[in-house]
Formats: C-alpha cells, structure tokens, sequence
C-alpha cells in the first residue's frame, strides 16, 4: 500500500519509512515538488508539525479518499485533541505509531 508520510523531522521520518517498508508498504515523504503520492491510500501527519498546513493538507487527502491518520506525544493532549476536532480518521499516540504500527494501519485495512 502506498502511504504518504507528513513529517519535518528527517530522523523520525527515516525510522516510519523503514517500519513501513518492514511491513510490505510503499512510503514516500510529501516534498511540494513531489507528486508520487498522487495514488497513497493513506497518511501519516504528525501534529506537533510547524512546517505543513494540516487543515490544509488533511482537506486535500481526505478529498482524494485518502485515509488519514495523525500522531503527537502521549502528553500532547491539546494537540492529540485537535486531531480529533479538525477530522483526521485516526488521532493515535507517537508510542503507537513506534510500537503498534501494523495494529494502526489494520485498523484501515479492510
């Protein structure tokens, strides 16, 4: 499955695309310039991100019939919650994106 990955920190965004490819799945991150995304089934944002316009971009995805998931920290409440109000299909932890991917990506596939 392709999945397009929303993400400024070049470290966390090196190790999702390695668990990704781990579990059989085709990730790429969202550069403007790039458009191999065109045809991803799912999304991957991360809410503690200052560079990417979520409402935005989530608009965009969620128009194409993306399936769209966003992640912050465990104590990022305020943020995990925003998440929720703005209408991501799935608002999850950063522990469960590192520690449960294949269970949060399960939850899509059908």
């Amino acid at each position: 499955m392709k999945i397009i990955i929303f993400e400024e920190n070049l470290l966390w965004a090196g190790k999702l695309k390695k668990r990704l490819e781990a579990l059989g799945h085709t990730p790429y991150l969202y550069t403007k310039e790039s458009h191999d995304y065109e045809d991803a089934s799912i999304a991957i944002f991360n809410l503690s991100s200052t560079l990417f316009p979520l409402q935005t971009l989530l608009k965009q995805m969620q128009d194409k019939g993306v399936f769209c998931i966003a992640h912050a920290g465990h104590k990022e409440k305020e943020k995990l919650s925003l998440g929720n109000e703005i209408g991501f299909d799935k608002v999850v932890t950063n522990g469960m994106i590192s520690e449960k991917l294949s269970d949060v990506l399960k939850a899509h596939v059908k």
